[in-house]
């Protein structure tokens, strides 16, 4: 069950250069907002919200980029090595921000109605992004295919997270607190963009694992019949 963190770590270690080339800039731009944020008035209602939008709407365009090299290094067994270009074109950040934004209504729908259906809904919807970008799909045939493809695994992935994210989540209470405490609160600040950005990739390294298995089960399945 645990075997694609296992396999998510590797595939991280082996291709941590390439992997932070395509991230570090998303990484330097959420400091940067929080930098000024800081600087200029850090209880202004009006800043937190500008930087909540620009947070919103860079983070389609680095995660696609993101994608979009681990299918490069997985389909071609390349690692460590970078595609010629991961050019994010107009449609292909649209159709994914469309997709993160549906994708986050439908669990905050979920979890204001009843705990466990928002769960599932987060769950069977996790792979919408992968199929925008590996798949170049719509919007809707992301979203059922994103269904299909987490029927039979959905336990496996939850269980996955809760290990990736809980030890990462006591760390991050600790270290901020520590920082906060002793009067540090924009290294804090800065520390939480950091943790939060690589938790981001390895959540995503591993469920882009759990998608490539998916697709082999049914390409196996479809051969069979």
């Amino acid at each position: 069950m645990l075997e694609p963190i296992s396999e998510a770590l590797y595939f991280t270690r082996r291709n941590f250069t390439s992997i932070n080339k395509v991230m570090l800039p998303y990484l330097a731009l959420l400091m940067l907002a929080d930098f000024v944020v800081a600087m200029a008035n850090p209880s202004s209602p009006l800043l937190h919200k500008l930087q909540t939008i620009f947070a919103l709407v860079i983070y389609p365009y680095f995660m696609a980029k993101l994608i979009r090299y681990l299918h490069f290094a997985i389909r071609t067994g390349r690692n460590g090595s970078m595609p010629d270009e991961l050019n994010v074109p107009f449609p292909l950040w649209s159709t994914l921000f469309l997709g993160y934004l549906v994708h986050g209504l439908a669990t905050a729908a979920g979890l204001l109605a009843f705990v466990l259906p928002g769960i599932l809904i987060f769950l069977r919807m996790s792979f919408i992004d992968f199929n925008i970008v590996c798949r170049r799909k719509s919007l809707t045939s992301s979203i059922t295919s994103s269904w299909h493809q987490t029927s039979d695994n959905k336990i496996d992935i939850f269980v996955g997270l809760l290990a990736i994210t809980i030890p990462v989540a006591l760390v991050s209470i600790i270290l901020l607190h520590t920082l906060t405490s002793a009067g540090w609160d924009l290294p804090a600040l800065l520390l939480s963009n950091v943790i939060s950005v690589y938790t981001t990739i390895f959540t995503t390294v591993f469920l882009f694992r759990h998608f490539t298995l998916a697709e082999e089960e049914m390409d196996n399945t479809n051969i069979q019949v």
